[in-house]
């Protein structure tokens, strides 16, 4: 979703944007918005086409919360931008396959433990829920994956695909860090 470039591009089916960030700030937005979390927010603000495609509208991109970069302390910012160092390199799966890319899983792992969210799960519904208060009402499906480390019970456990939004919402608070 969003590329990085060390020279001034032009593209006709993309928004090219310049920033005054540092270069280990736009490491930090290049890995924010290739995340789950931005992915989501992202999709939840489209426009529905007569085909297999999709619009944003420049409205909702300038409306989109994003992870200001320049709020963020030293230590944080760096160890994001370690891991984006480390990740830039590796493959994104497609948004198909969003449930179980190795990739996406680590960038949102890095962001999860560098910004603390022990509320994750707060934040993780409440994007749901923004998303089924959408009008016109919208059918959402919704699935979950949860990652952990290797050495741990499970590296990924999975709920299917549901339209049950209450039934993902108890196991999503089951989760433990």
């Amino acid at each position: 979703m969003a590329v990085g470039f060390d020279e001034p591009v032009l593209g006709n089916t993309w928004w090219a944007l310049q920033t005054a960030l540092t270069a280990e700030q736009e490491q930090v937005l290049l890995l924010w918005l290739n995340s789950t979390p931005a992915l989501l927010l992202l999709l939840s603000r489209r426009v529905s086409t007569r085909s297999a495609w999709m619009q944003v509208k420049k409205p909702a991109w300038a409306a989109m919360p994003v992870l200001d970069v320049r709020a963020l302390p030293a230590e944080t910012l760096a160890t994001l931008a370690r891991a984006y160092e480390r990740l830039a390199d590796e493959p994104l799966e497609a948004l198909a396959k969003l449930h179980d890319d190795p990739t996406r899983a680590a960038i949102d792992t890095a962001l999860g433990g560098a910004l603390g969210w022990p509320e994750a799960k707060d934040k993780i519904w409440s994007i749901a829920a923004t998303m089924a208060a959408a009008q016109p009402a919208p059918e959402i499906r919704l699935d979950l994956v949860a990652y952990r480390d290797r050495d741990d019970d499970y590296v990924t456990r999975v709920v299917d695909l549901t339209k049950d939004l209450d039934g993902l919402h108890a196991e999503l608070m089951q989760l433990q860090a």
